[in-house]
């Protein structure tokens, strides 16, 4: 109890002559015990049947023992010995560690012997990265009751990479708590790098591109979350980057696999740079792709036709164009210059007379316009506008052509 062993002996008087005489128990390590040994006696009390408790008994250890009584004239009458042997002292030791990884171990112990116990509190193991089991850097892994011998393990999947912890098993019973006398030490492998790819650039639009990853490996972490750095400037794309553009996606990863994101508000005929990017659960970025690179669309340009005058008079004729790209613009005006001056002939000229021909063009079209009111024999510059919907701003000219009035 409490640590120390002790052991019953019962005692039966099988016939007494007497009530005034002295009984016990003698006992030894050693055979051949007497009353000059260690022994508990007492006094005859009338009660042929006796236990005695003895006390503070060694743990592993055989006894002999002897019940006997002794009469008044001091005879003493012995019984036959018997021999009794304590528990082994409770007793837990390491048997091995395997399978180590980088924030991970598979320990094993043994219980060996129960002492005192018919069962055990709580056994496991202690880890520290302090061979002394400083509190500070000592996690205990309790596996619970028990209640028979033999070996217990725990996968252990908590630890730090690249870090060497020493180990015990434990056990607690009436003695309370006891380590194994073998403390094992080992290392934590190193942790894998955190790794992620860029991919191509797809649906590249002039204002819009989809940019996409493939995170390969989180490393150490449970979960990381993937992002995307971009920018115009190739210089302006590593790990940590503020230069660049940070695009975060929403939710925490915890497998590998690909990741994508549409880019919009990107300026048309513009180069930039990216790479995917990972960062951890404080935000700090942990790994980078390649730098990849794509070129967003032009803007479609408006292009217009001036084609050759027909029908001409001395006084009239047939002014005619095509255009054949609207570019942004959903419709537009479409006409034309005309003057007697080429130099007039100008995409933004006050000096040339201009002739509206359509004030909503909505598709790739011709057009054509009899001018009159011509001089005789005098010599025109014409060339086919095209102007904007909402305010007739002059956006593109055709060629500059001319003619001579009969």
């Amino acid at each position: 109890t409490d640590g120390a062993y002790s052991a019953y002996v019962f005692t039966e008087i099988k016939k007494a002559s007497s009530r005034s005489f002295k009984r016990g128990v003698c006992y030894a390590t050693t055979p051949n015990v007497s009353v000059r040994n260690l022994k508990i006696e007492e006094t005859y009390d009338q009660n042929y049947a006796k236990g005695f408790q003895i006390l503070n008994l060694q743990a592993n250890t055989t006894y002999y023992t002897k019940a006997y009584v002794q009469t008044q004239n001091g005879t003493i009458i012995y019984t036959t010995e018997q021999s009794f042997r304590t528990p082994a002292p409770l007793s837990v030791e390491m048997v091995r560690f395997a399978e180590i990884g980088y924030n991970s171990v598979s320990l094993t112990g043994i219980l060996q012997e129960w002492g005192g116990n018919i069962a055990t509190n709580e056994h496991g193991f202690v880890v520290s990265k302090d061979p002394n089991f400083g509190s500070q850097a000592t996690k205990t892994y309790n596996l619970g009751y028990r209640t028979n011998l033999g070996e217990f393990s725990r996968k252990i999947t908590d630890l730090e990479p690249s870090t060497i912890y020493y180990v015990r098993a434990y056990v607690v019973g009436k003695e309370g708590t006891v380590y194994s006398t073998a403390i094992l030490n080992f290392r934590t492998l190193n942790a894998p790098n955190v790794s992620v790819s860029s991919s191509p650039a797809s649906n590249i639009a002039q204002n819009t591109a989809n940019i996409a990853g493939i995170l390969n490996n989180l490393g150490a972490n449970a979960s990381v979350r993937v992002g995307f750095l971009i920018g115009t400037q190739q210089s302006a794309i590593f790990l940590g980057s503020t230069q660049a553009t940070l695009l975060t996606l929403n939710g925490n990863v915890t497998s590998i696999g690909n990741f994508s994101t549409t880019v919009t508000n990107l300026q048309a005929g513009t180069t930039y740079y990216f790479a995917a990017v990972v960062f951890d659960a404080s935000g700090k970025q942990i790994g980078l792709g390649e730098i990849k690179d794509f070129k967003t669309l032009e803007t479609p340009k408006v292009e217009v036709v001036t084609n050759a005058v027909t029908n001409i008079t001395n006084n009239s004729a047939n002014l005619a164009g095509r255009i054949d790209n609207l570019g942004e613009n959903k419709n537009v005006q479409v006409g034309f210059l005309i003057s007697t001056q080429a130099s007039a002939i100008t995409l933004n000229s006050t000096q040339a007379t201009k002739l509206i021909v359509s004030f909503n063009t909505t598709s790739p079209t011709n057009f054509s316009i009899t001018v009159r009111g011509l001089q005789a024999k005098t010599t025109y510059y014409y060339a086919a506008l095209v102007l904007t919907y909402s305010n007739g701003t002059p956006i593109a000219i055709g060629e500059i052509r001319s003619f001579t009035s009969n």
